[in-house]
């Protein structure tokens, strides 16, 4: 019988392209910490971090 729902929590190894498609793909979750940031996502969030742009809120 297969278990579905399952939380997998692991190092950043976890972050990898693979594990975003392969462990939803079955039904499980996961969480790890987000890689380092590449340095144009990091300019995207400057302003925020400033304070020169607010963030909005999304609830689902």
């Amino acid at each position: 019988m297969k278990k579905e729902g399952l939380l997998y929590v692991g190092d950043c190894k976890m972050a990898a392209l693979g594990t975003h498609a392969f462990t939803p793909a079955g039904g499980d979750f996961y969480r790890c910490p987000l890689p380092a940031l590449p340095d144009s996502l990091e300019s995207y969030l400057n302003p925020v971090w400033a304070g020169e742009q607010t963030l909005t809120s999304i609830y689902r």
